[in-house]
């Protein structure tokens, strides 16, 4: 199973800066989509995921928007520190869910 997580970039960006995730990269878009896993669902929602964001990176690029697929499953800061972890408490989610990566959408320059 997957969830999508809409919030507005430049908050979650703000705090991202605590866990050096590449914050820079949500700034200036208007949307950022986290795509989360529910792993007590499906042995393969990693691959689920994966190819729902690709069909939605597509369509945003079809209707004239930019996006960036920003990587954070089994990432970690400096200081070891799970970049998952820090998003699953920003937003509130269960650590038994995983958080993939967040597809940044906005206008293209």
């Amino acid at each position: 199973m997957v969830i999508f997580c809409c919030s507005k970039c430049r908050k979650v960006a703000k705090k991202a800066d605590s866990c050096q995730l590449s914050s820079q990269l949500l700034v200036l878009p208007q949307l950022g989509i986290v795509v989360i896993a529910d792993t007590t669902k499906s042995d393969a929602c990693l691959e689920d995921a994966s190819i729902t964001s690709i069909i939605l990176q597509l369509q945003t690029h079809d209707v004239g928007l930019g996006n960036c697929w920003l990587q954070l499953y089994n990432r970690e800061n400096d200081d070891n520190f799970s970049s998952e972890v820090f998003l699953l408490s920003l937003l509130g989610f269960p650590f038994y869910n995983a958080v993939l990566f967040i597809i940044s959408i906005g206008y293209p320059d």
